[in-house]
């Protein structure tokens, strides 16, 4: 919640934490913990029941008793894996001497379903790319987690 509270990275967490005395007091912490640590907690924390149940309760207080949203959008993207930007990486191609060509075998993919006239995410699936938006929705209306 603090990196999306403070629009930071892991890294920008931890320098807050560490300017922030009172800020560690108040969260509990005995010492500041590496921006790693951060990262990979978090990963836990939304692959856990605890955050399904959490999104589910949401969900259920937006919608109140309604069982249906009148119109909604599903989406999904694909996610760089790495640091250098698929354009960067084009574009040293070109250059003579050895350099990375562009490898795009598997990534991380995100699909996203949410109400239109609010905004309001309903459901989402990870997995991993390449695949069809159509391949990876029809067979698997089960695995979006609402």
């Amino acid at each position: 919640m603090l990196k999306n509270f403070l629009k930071a990275d892991y890294r920008g967490v931890t320098g807050q934490l560490q300017d922030g005395p009172s800020l560690q007091k108040i969260l509990g912490l005995k010492y500041v913990p590496h921006y790693t640590t951060l990262q990979k907690a978090a990963c836990r924390l939304l692959r856990s029941a605890h955050a399904k149940k959490l999104l589910d309760a949401t969900v259920r207080k937006q919608l109140g008793r309604r069982k249906r949203v009148p119109l909604a959008a599903i989406d999904s993207t694909g996610m760089e894996c790495t640091a250098a930007s698929g354009y960067i990486v084009r574009r040293r191609v070109k250059v003579s001497g050895p350099w990375k060509t562009m490898v795009s075998h598997r990534f991380p993919k995100l699909g996203v379903i949410c109400d239109v006239t609010s905004h309001f995410i309903l459901a989402f699936d990870t997995r991993r790319g390449p695949k069809s938006d159509v391949a990876s929705c029809s067979g698997c209306t089960g695995s979006f987690k609402a």
